[in-house]
């Protein structure tokens, strides 16, 4: 990952690129630590979203839908609740009010 910030960094910074480049990321160090240098903070612009619960609701419906969605695609029958009513809650918090979180999920289970 933060080599791929910094070819594209270096690539906006010598004007090579046509491209406008957007990451999207949580804070992470590792990740937060690729943007801090001067020669990357010079062709960057960082922006922190807020992390909301208010979502917290449409992403639990978003995830049952989803998780129906996948037990009816592949005839799976429903013998007991799958995934859990915990496991449901535990991906809830876990996106932090983005569906971007629930989405993946979804697209790899």
């Amino acid at each position: 990952q933060s080599m791929i910030i910094d070819i594209i960094a270096t690539a906006a910074r010598d004007g090579v690129t046509p491209l406008c480049w957007a990451f999207f990321s949580r804070p992470e160090p590792h990740i937060e630590g690729s943007f801090a240098p001067k020669d990357v903070t010079q062709v960057t612009y960082t922006t922190l979203l807020p992390v909301s619960d208010d979502t917290d609701s449409d992403i639990e419906l978003y995830l049952r839908s989803g998780f129906e969605n996948i037990l009816r695609r592949r005839n799976i029958p429903v013998i007991s609740q799958w995934p859990s009513e915990n496991d449901i809650q535990t991906l809830v918090k876990a996106s932090k009010g983005l569906f971007v979180y629930a989405a993946m999920v979804l697209r790899d289970v």
